[in-house]
């Protein structure tokens, strides 16, 4: 039996297991839509494996370099939709700042 260390706890196998069930049963609702993030990408933490965007699932906003984040960045799937509504990625240059784009203050 394999044991993992989590908050200054031991646990085995089969208790992370039996966790994780015990979360995933308490998520219920329809799935939520794939995220597009244009100069940036979406990354999921899936609450469930065998069903992608299931409800409890959690979207993170990841920009690309000289974009910058402009709303939230991060979003919990919740009856079919991302709440909070899940933020953009701007390009430096239109949200006020130059230090990425070389260009001059």
């Amino acid at each position: 039996m394999r044991s993992s260390f989590a908050y200054a706890k031991w646990y085995n196998a089969t208790q992370c297991m039996f966790s994780r069930k015990k979360r995933q049963a308490g998520l219920t609702g329809p799935s939520c839509p794939p995220v597009n993030v244009p100069g940036g990408t979406a990354m999921y933490m899936q609450a469930n494996n065998a069903v992608p965007y299931s409800a409890g699932t959690t979207v993170f906003l990841m920009c690309n370099i000289s974009y910058t984040p402009q709303g939230s960045l991060s979003a919990l799937c919740q009856n079919g939709s991302w709440t909070p509504p899940l933020g953009t990625c701007l390009p430096s240059s239109q949200n006020g700042s130059n230090l990425i784009t070389g260009q001059p203050f």
